[in-house]
């Protein structure tokens, strides 16, 4: 800690000479009660900014304190109202998105289904028709699309072969 003996009237030095912390901390004290507003390179330094706004204070009447203190007070509520409703409405579009995620995912879900239904139901009648199934074809009906696997059970009685069924899946791949 460092003790610094000061003679304020012996002070002489002007705001734009000032260096040191000292020396802007021994300014702000001869001329705090001269400032309309607080000089830049002096409201830089945090400290004394808020020396300052506590020496604005308490040269201020009763009835200016309690103005200010008023006006404070109506600040913060109104920040917190502002707080609040921001958290408010983040919640409030977080359960919208999850919610409209849960939709989403049970809609993809029933299409997976009648897709998988599709395909079983494709693949059950096809082993029926066609007692050898090779991998090829199964590697293929794995790769329809809904649209594709109707068409296919629509079509699997028109089909009197493997090479119809092969040539069908050729032109499903390649249209």
């Amino acid at each position: 800690m460092q003790l610094i003996f000061v003679e304020l009237p012996r002070f002489e030095k002007e705001l734009k000479d000032l260096t040191t912390l000292a020396e802007k901390w021994i300014y702000f004290i001869k001329q705090a009660s001269e400032f309309e507003e607080i000089p830049e390179n002096l409201g830089e330094i945090a400290a004394i900014e808020k020396a300052s706004r506590i020496a604005k204070l308490a040269n201020m009447t009763p009835e200016e304190a309690e103005a200010v203190n008023s006006r404070a007070i109506q600040w913060q509520d109104e920040i917190g109202r502002i707080q609040y409703a921001r958290e408010e409405a983040r919640k409030e579009a977080l359960e919208e998105g999850r919610a409209e995620g849960r939709e989403e995912g049970r809609e993809e879900g029933r299409e997976e289904g009648i897709i998988d239904g599709s395909r079983a139901s494709a693949m059950r009648l096809l082993k029926k028709r066609f007692v050898e199934f090779t991998a090829e074809i199964n590697s293929k009906i794995e790769i329809l699309s809904l649209s594709d696997l109707e068409a296919l059970i629509d079509a699997i009685f028109e089909f009197d072969s493997l090479e119809d069924l092969l040539d069908w899946l050729s032109e499903v791949e390649s249209p």
